[in-house]
């Protein structure tokens, strides 16, 4: 968007100086999980209240949106558990991205501890600032940060809320409550 104008309606929650190319919708029981993506691959889920109407204008972006749309379908479904999909992690300091790489290795049904993240990338006394990365994520169920939890219990924030986050969890098998 040229001149920082603001993105309004489907794109509002789209992060100023991406190139989104299209947008596809998948409902859930929690509202419509929003899909963004840039010819480089999926760049954002974010869970809305109403479903996306704008589809985009490059055929790469809305194969790769509507190929996301439908594994997230699978997934929900519960007959996928792992995402073949490019992701477009540019948005987030090398940090972050470093963070939602390591996140990205939380199998299907298993829940670390912040701290086993930020152990695994090498800077085991970052845990706050592994939890602010993951508050940052761009992309919801595809970048897995309703897989860390606190480790001495209670689930921890998520950008998408906390009923959505234990809905997750449950739906992996993750947390049997």
């Amino acid at each position: 968007m040229a001149g920082g104008a603001r993105r309004r309606g489907a794109m509002a929650d789209i992060p100023p100086g991406s190139e989104i190319m299209a947008i596809a919708s998948v409902p859930w029981e929690l509202g419509w999980l929003r899909i963004a993506a840039s010819e480089s691959g999926i760049c954002r889920v974010s869970l809305q209240q109403d479903e996306a109407t704008w589809q985009g204008y490059s055929l790469v972006a809305q194969a790769l949106a509507a190929d996301a749309a439908a594994q997230l379908r699978e997934y929900l479904e519960r007959r996928r558990i792992r995402f073949d999909l490019p992701l477009d992690l540019s948005v987030g300091s090398p940090f972050q991205q470093t963070v939602w790489r390591a996140t990205l290795e939380v199998p299907f049904g298993l829940h670390v501890a912040y701290g086993h993240i930020a152990t695994t990338i090498n800077m085991p006394q970052a845990c706050r600032a592994v939890g602010q990365a993951l508050k940052r994520n761009p992309l919801l169920i595809l970048v897995p940060c309703h897989r860390v939890v606190r480790m001495r219990g209670g689930l921890g924030g998520f950008r998408a809320g906390e009923d959505a986050k234990l809905w997750l969890l449950r739906h992996e098998g993750a947390i049997l409550l």
